[in-house]
């Protein structure tokens, strides 16, 4: 059954769709490239962060001055998140339980301090109940890390410890889906 509907734009639209398979395996040779490598997720880790950090301020229509700050705040955030993903794979991932703690409770204190600092430079407000907020946020974000870490050491195992599960790739991932 034919659509008698069908407009001459929809049509030209269709039509300029195709893809050609030798441009879609360079495309996937790029995405593979990048998303294998382990700088790679890094850097795209980090900026999906901070845009999903950062996009409420955007649309609420903040200040560029004010946005700055935000930018600030998420970066500190990342600091908190790869300051607890390092602790856990230095120490805990070694089963050193007692250096995991020390360091992790130095790191809360370190990072809690840099961010009390932060807030007397960008905030106005100088009240205890920020501080205390900032200092459970930072155990937070430290924690998350560590979570992050956890859970990826998890995985690897799994999937390394069987021999039916193979490790999941972009380019394995593309390849089934180009066929």
């Amino acid at each position: 059954m034919k659509c008698r509907f069908l407009r001459s734009d929809t049509l030209i639209l269709i039509s300029n769709f195709n893809f050609n398979r030798r441009e879609l395996r360079q495309a996937q040779k790029v995405a593979t490239e990048v998303f294998e490598s382990q700088v790679a997720v890094h850097f795209i880790f980090i900026f999906i962060f901070l845009a999903l950090f950062c996009l409420p301020a955007l649309f609420s229509g903040v200040p560029i001055s004010r946005i700055i700050n935000i930018i600030l705040l998420g970066l500190y955030f990342l600091i908190c998140i790869y300051a607890g993903r390092w602790i856990c794979r230095k120490w805990l991932s070694s089963s050193q339980l007692a250096q995991f703690v020390i360091y992790s409770a130095i790191a809360l204190l370190g990072l809690s301090l840099i961010g009390v600092f932060g807030l007397k430079q960008f905030s106005r407000d100088d009240g205890a109940g920020m501080i205390i907020a900032l200092v459970s946020v930072v155990a937070g974000f430290l924690l998350l890390g560590t979570f992050l870490s956890i859970t990826r050491t998890a995985m690897l195992r799994q999937l390394k410890g069987t021999g039916l599960v193979k490790p999941l790739s972009l380019e394995n991932i593309l390849a089934q889906s180009i066929k």
